[in-house]
């Protein structure tokens, strides 16, 4: 896990064979001052952790520049804005429904403070590295598997890559 400041965390996971970058809030339980996660939080595939990074070069500048109507669209219903919340500027990556028409932020998503984005924005070459080995080894049965079908001699190095690599993930 890499710790973006104030207990939200990123880390990469998998979840029913697809991988994620999980992006939440933490508490610290008072008893045994463990760690846990809470509902508070966003978990973006390959494809929508690709959108966000290809829209970080904007985001990061609306940030700076106090932008607070700068908005990306990564899905159809997941976005990326900068906003202000209490009178303190926030990135935040929300999924949002459809209710009459109009699409309004949904409950799933975590709000950044700058400095917790900007932390974000140095672990995302770390975590991308996390997911993309991750997303390599889980389609790599799936090719030996396709390989064995075919009766292919590839089989066997497509198993051999299937094996779990060892990559520590340090806590920033």
């Amino acid at each position: 896990m890499l710790d973006t400041q104030g207990l939200k965390w990123a880390s990469v996971s998998d979840y029913k064979g697809q991988q994620y970058v999980n992006i939440r809030k933490y508490f610290r339980a008072k008893d045994t001052g463990a760690l846990g996660p809470t509902k508070k939080g966003i978990a973006l595939n390959l494809t929508l952790w690709s959108a966000l990074q290809a829209a970080r070069p904007q985001l990061k500048a609306a940030v700076e520049t106090g932008n607070e109507d700068y908005a990306v669209q990564l899905s159809d219903t997941i976005k990326a804005t900068v906003n202000t919340y209490q009178g303190k500027l926030q990135v935040d990556i929300r999924e949002y429904y459809e209710d009459n028409g109009q699409l309004k932020p949904g409950m799933k998503g975590i709000a950044l403070l700058p400095d917790q984005f900007t932390s974000l924005i140095e672990a995302a070459p770390k975590l991308t590295e996390q997911l993309n080995a991750k997303s390599k080894k889980s389609d790599a049965p799936a090719a030996a598997a396709a390989a064995a079908a075919a009766g292919s001699k590839a089989a066997p190095a497509a198993a051999a890559a299937s094996k779990p690599a060892t990559a520590a993930a340090g806590a920033k």
